[in-house]
């Protein structure tokens, strides 16, 4: 996963998009008006994304498929090698909460730069 200290203010931690964060010095920022989808709640306060907001999407709960129309298997047969995920991440998606989303989300990502995460 990705450090705080490489994540920008302005960018999703989980699906890497803009987050529309408004935040500076005292003005609060969009977020503090919406109420988080609960397993995202949950979720973002275990994990250290320092000054980086979920975006709108990702924070209501609707975490988006990284799915770039590339869809087939590493040489080892256990990740699509256009998103990362794992095949059991790609065939469960759908019925996956939100939180487990956004965890294969950072694993994909993690995977991609040769890191895991959990």
């Amino acid at each position: 996963m990705a450090s705080p200290a490489s994540l920008t203010p302005s960018t999703c931690p989980v699906c890497r998009r803009a987050n529309g964060c408004v935040a500076v010095g005292d003005t609060p920022c969009w977020c503090d008006d919406v109420s988080a989808e609960p397993t995202i709640q949950r979720w973002a306060e275990d994990h250290d994304f320092g000054d980086a907001c979920l975006c709108r999407r990702c924070l209501t709960g609707r975490v988006p498929s990284p799915c770039v129309g590339m869809c087939r298997l590493d040489d080892e047969g256990e990740r699509c090698v256009g998103c990362l995920r794992t095949l059991g991440e790609v065939a469960a998606w759908v019925r996956l909460a939100p939180a487990e989303r956004a965890l294969a989300l950072l694993r994909a990502r993690s995977a991609g730069s040769g890191g895991e995460t959990s």
